[in-house]
């Protein structure tokens, strides 16, 4: 037993060594299926939950979490059907929260609750201390717009790191589909975002704008001033929101927001903004593959510094196909397609 055990983790170093070799970076294992071996591995249904019937399924969940907890590492999985909240699923580090199917497993908001159906339970903490390495993967998360509420949404990450929502859909939320809120190294792939009331995808920062207005828990410790970095916003589609698509916001933080790659996205018929809205001060950025159908195409409204835009399709309906409102520094801008309509 004690040779096999010594072979296996020879076998892991090596397997580790060749794909950092290969230029794979430390912060990003958490990604791989190795780094999941040792998890604990639950079925939401063992703890009690019922797919597909009218009672709430908030109780299995979180025995399902803490079971997870207690071991440290784990993989929460949801076979189909759709499952009733009326509280918001809070995620530990090393949690893996992944559904059998984006097209069959579902989670329902059900009750008026101020949050985002799924975020990280540690969010009172200074910068990017609360939470790490979690993923959301293979769900339909329908938010319900239609319940009147202050605020709400899919998921929302605050004061972590090494954070993923992969492969998922996101209907109706009332507010943001995704927000990442002070978070280093975060990554949403692969997603479809519908019918946002805001913006489909957020980019924020810990700041005091909201200190005092219900439902505003989420943005974790206040007026810190901690801008999220090295942000991958790759492969998703946004269609229907009435703001923006990918929106950084405008908020007064330490440093700004950096190493940000928006990449080979779609987004169609956001009614109000641009599909690409940088508010915020940015720098190494880049911008490239994306397909715009809107209003108006991208708007850089704040500093930006080193920016990449190249290969971008933009069909604009109304306004510009791309905006600068304040000077930029190191722009590289080539083989973008632009068609504006006939003034």
């Amino acid at each position: 037993m004690k040779r096999s055990k010594a072979i296996l983790t020879l076998l892991i170093v090596g397997v580790l060594c060749f794909i950092f070799l290969l230029g794979f970076k430390y912060e990003d294992f958490y990604l791989t299926k190795i780094y999941w071996l040792n998890a604990k591995k639950v079925k939401v249904t063992d703890f009690g939950a019922t797919p597909d019937d009218k009672f709430f399924d908030d109780e299995a969940f979180f025995e399902a979490i803490q079971a997870v907890k207690k071991h440290g590492k784990g993989i929460i999985y949801l076979p189909k059907g759709v499952y009733l909240l009326s509280k918001p699923l809070f995620l530990p580090s090393n949690c893996y929260l992944i559904g059998e199917d984006v097209d069959k497993t579902v989670i329902a908001r059900a009750e008026d609750f101020n949050e985002y159906l799924v975020i990280n339970d540690n969010i009172d903490v200074p910068g990017f201390n609360g939470n790490k390495n979690i993923i959301v993967e293979n769900l339909t998360l329908d938010d319900r717009r239609e319940i009147v509420r202050h605020w709400g949404g899919g998921v929302g990450f605050a004061h972590a790191e090494n954070v993923a929502v992969r492969n998922c859909r996101i209907l109706n939320p009332y507010w943001h589909g995704i927000e990442f809120n002070a978070v280093n190294n975060g990554l949403i792939q692969g997603c479809e975002i519908f019918n946002a009331k805001n913006a489909a995808i957020q980019i924020d920062a810990s700041t005091a704008e909201y200190e005092g207005l219900q439902g505003y828990a989420f943005h974790g410790l206040l007026d810190e001033k901690t801008p999220s970095k090295n942000i991958k916003i790759v492969g998703n589609s946004i269609k229907g929101c009435l703001y923006s698509g990918i929106n950084f916001a405008h908020r007064e933080v330490k440093e700004p927001y950096s190493n940000i790659i928006i990449e080979k996205n779609y987004i169609e018929g956001n009614s109000a903004y641009a599909a690409i809205h940088n508010e915020a001060s940015v720098k190494n950025t880049v911008i490239t593959g994306n397909t715009v159908i809107s209003n108006v195409g991208i708007i850089i409204g704040k500093t930006i510094e080193d920016i990449e835009i190249t290969k971008n399709q933009i069909y604009t309906r109304k306004g510009a196909g791309l905006i600068f409102k304040n000077p930029v520094k190191g722009l590289y801008f080539k083989d973008n397609i632009i068609v504006e309509p006939e003034t």
